[in-house]
């Protein structure tokens, strides 16, 4: 698992908060070195990777993992070196206060904390209230003059926090969601990378999922594929979880979804190829909304037979989302067997 642990940090270390998704650009090409025959960037935020398999008229199976991530955009100052910011995407904030954040200003990313009034000093009888992100602050510890000046109004801000390898195969990160299923695409593609293929690939990193499927939409619609699969995460069971979540475990494979969105054929064929291949697999019944870029790739123009796999994952929309790496290779696998028994003349 180590290589997969090691992608996972190379990925996560990438910042993509949503409307920022080309910041990472760079650092995609970097990590997909030759792996894709061309590479093509949408204005949506979107970062396409194609892989020909050299066959007239092949058909298209597209790999949907969202690129961007939810985060903060700095909307006014404070004074005394503290700036106000508003959340880009969900944003809970319960678990914001002294988390330290990174503010990727024109010219290079500093580091800040944010700060709230101390309950000890909070008036009105509010102490124990919940606190709102109006009443949160980023602390840089510059003067107010060299404040404006780096990180002027608009300026994205997204969590820092170390990946950290937990015992049993999982990790420990900000960006998981969905920096993770990137991963599980990327080694998809190089386990069929020696494969004679019926289908030519487009794995589209997609921007502005958080706020709602934006490069899903623009990203389908240049694509134009024959088959689609969406990859997201979903929340693993854990303590005080409604036991209907107990259906989905983490570390006991990938997740596939019936859905009245998804194609209930092509998913079908998604699940025995998991049987065939022994790729250990787990279920979810969501209704037509998955809140995912499924969505919106089923509708993409005539309609796309579209299905969505997901990985377990704990924490979800913190600075500490918890994954198993066992998880993420079973998406993989899943993805790479797929791809290879898909026909030209099939009619998933």
């Amino acid at each position: 698992m180590e290589n997969i642990y090691s992608l996972a940090c190379r990925l996560s270390a990438l910042p993509s908060v949503s409307g920022n998704e080309d910041m990472a650009f760079d650092g995609l090409k970097e990590i997909c070195g030759n792996m894709f025959d061309e590479i093509v960037t949408l204005p949506t935020g979107c970062f396409i990777g194609i892989k020909k398999c050299g066959k007239e008229n092949a058909k298209k199976i597209l790999l949907d993992a969202h690129l961007d991530q939810i985060g903060f955009v700095v909307n006014g100052y404070a004074g005394g070196g503290f700036l106000k910011v508003a959340a880009v995407g969900g944003i809970d904030t319960r678990v914001l206060c002294a988390n330290r954040v990174n503010i990727h200003c024109p010219d290079g990313t500093i580091e800040g904390v944010i700060s709230s009034v101390s309950p000890h000093l909070r008036q009105g009888g509010n102490a124990n209230a919940p606190i709102k992100l109006e009443a949160l602050s980023i602390s840089t510890c510059l003067e107010e003059d060299e404040l404006k000046k780096k990180v002027p109004i608009g300026t994205p801000v997204s969590f820092k926090a170390e990946p950290v390898l937990l015992l049993n195969d999982r990790m420990a990160s900000p960006q998981m969601d969905d920096k993770i299923c990137i991963a599980s695409i990327l080694l998809a593609v190089d386990m069929v990378k020696d494969c004679e293929l019926n289908v030519d690939i487009y794995a589209l990193f997609a921007g502005g999922e958080e706020i709602g499927y934006i490069g899903a939409k623009t990203g389908g619609w240049y694509i134009a594929p024959d088959y689609a699969i969406a990859l997201d995460v979903c929340n693993a069971y854990g303590p005080d979880m409604p036991d209907w979540r107990k259906d989905c475990l983490m570390g006991e494979g990938c997740t596939v979804s019936y859905s009245a969105t998804s194609d209930r054929k092509f998913t079908k064929r998604v699940i025995q190829t998991a049987k065939d291949n022994n790729i250990k697999i787990q279920f979810l019944g969501e209704p037509s909304h998955t809140g995912t870029d499924t969505h919106a790739l089923a509708l993409v123009r005539e309609g796309v037979p579209a299905a969505l796999i997901s990985i377990p994952l704990r924490s979800m929309h913190t600075y500490t989302e918890v994954i198993s790496l066992r998880d993420v290779k079973a998406a993989a696998c899943l993805l790479a067997e797929v791809i290879k028994n898909l026909e030209v003349e099939s009619n998933a």
